[in-house]
This record gives C-alpha cells, structure tokens and sequence, in this order.
C-alpha cells in the first residue's frame, strides 16, 4: 500500500478487507483508523465500493450449490491468499509509517540533545557569571569596610594632628609671652634710661 498525504480506493480496499476478516463489519472511523490517514469523504466514496464488491461476491457465492468442489476450492484458496497479500500489505505499509515517525523522532530528540546542551553551557556560562559577582560584591564590601576604617583612622589622625597644632600653638604662646614682656621690660628700661 503507497503512503503519500491521500488515500487511495486500493488502501481503502485492503483496510476495509482487513476489518472485515477480522470478524468486525468496516466504518469509516475504523478504516481511517487503521490507514492513520485520509478523509472521511474519499473513505466512505470507496468504502461503498467495497460494500458493492462484497455484495457481488456474495451473490457468486450463493451460486456456490451450483459450483463444482474443485472450484469452490479454487476460491477459498485464493480470498485466503488475497486476503494475506492484502493484510501484508497493509502491515507492511503501517511498518513504512512507523519508521517514518521513528525517524522525525530521532530527529526531534537530536534537535532536544543539541538544546540540552546548548542549555547546559548557558547554565555553565551563568554560573561562572554568578560566582564573579558574588567575588566581586565581596571584594567591593572588603573595599568599602577598608575605605571606611581608613577614613575613620584619617580622622582621628587629623584630629590628634590638630589637637597637636593646638598644644604646641599654646606652648608657642607661653614661651613668647615671657619673651614679649622681658621684650618689653628690656624696651622700657632703654626708654627710661635714655630719658
């Protein structure tokens, strides 16, 4: 049986055949069922077809009485061999399909491995990214607590520094007081002298 996109009276034929010689009486769903395929118009066209061949082939067989054994024979033989060609047939067909939906699946597990992995280095990429923020985050944390301390040293440094200044402005000012006043002492005494 040829597999294309339609349906042919031969496929419609062999299924409708299939059904029947196993004992069930062939519909279009169950004819469109074992094909995989077609609509449910071109099925019922042939499925009539069918109906008025087997229609025409009972009334040969009514005439059976009148048939020599040899001949009636004859035609067991041959529906039993037409009947294995055609359910070959229809096996062998249902095999074509099979393999052609193994290999799409193939296919499509090919396409989900080449995105697993390409998922798997995004993921990979993404961690690595991850991990240097984390680093990095951590190292501008060490940077600020250190810039911090170190104002804060700078600070008090300044402030010792000034307190210092102030200390020494102080002592400055102690030793130029005695100085100024024995300065002045010393000026007042040539002033009184020279008068």
């Amino acid at each position: 049986m040829a597999y294309a996109h339609g349906i042919t009276r031969e496929d419609v034929f062999e299924a409708a055949s299939i059904i029947y010689a196993g004992g069930k009486n062939p519909t279009q769903a169950s004819v469109r069922s074992l094909l995989g395929r077609g609509s449910f118009s071109t099925i019922s066209k042939y499925l009539s077809e069918w109906r008025q061949q087997q229609t025409d082939a009972k009334a040969i067989i009514s005439e059976e009485e009148e048939m020599p054994d040899e001949v009636r024979s004859l035609l067991k033989r041959t529906y039993a061999a037409i009947r294995v060609q055609v359910e070959t047939a229809v096996i062998g067909g249902q095999v074509e399909l099979l393999e052609e939906e193994n290999e799409k699946l193939r296919t499509k597990v090919a396409d989900y491995e080449a995105v697993k992995a390409e998922l798997a280095g995004v993921r990979f990429g993404y961690q690595e990214l991850m991990s240097k923020v984390e680093q990095l985050t951590r190292e501008n944390e060490r940077l600020v607590k250190f810039s911090n301390e170190e104002v804060e040293a700078l600070a008090q440094e300044r402030d010792k520094l000034v307190n210092e200044v102030e200390q020494l402005k102080a002592e400055l000012q102690k030793v130029k007081e005695p100085k100024a006043r024995k300065t002045r002492a010393t000026t007042r005494k040539a002033v009184k002298t020279e008068e």
